[in-house]
């Protein structure tokens, strides 16, 4: 079954939001659509892509999945809004502050 590839958005452009986007470019299953991070200057690294320096604007895009690529205190919210939304979530990092 051949299945189109899914949309993906990447929240944090740091090391390993960077790593993570080179993996997912030479995977088949993945576009990614929209990169998102605070500072607006790594932007211009990517300039064929959207780039949102507000990660609840990376939400108004149409997407299947979502790579959190954020520092820890930032994670949950942006994992909750994420599956709130049915988004596949991948983060880096655990994405709760407590049990």
């Amino acid at each position: 079954m051949n299945r189109p590839p899914l949309r993906t958005a990447i929240i944090g452009m740091g090391k390993m939001g960077r790593i993570r986007k080179q993996e997912l470019d030479r995977h088949p299953g993945f576009t990614v659509t929209v990169l998102c991070d605070v500072d607006p200057l790594l932007g211009t690294d990517f300039p064929n892509l959207p780039f949102l320096t507000d990660w609840r604007a990376v939400f108004d895009q149409t997407l299947d999945a979502v790579v959190i690529c954020t520092f820890n205190h930032i994670a949950p919210d942006i994992v909750c809004a994420a599956l709130d939304r049915g988004l596949h979530v991948f983060c880096e990092k655990p994405p709760g502050r407590n049990v």
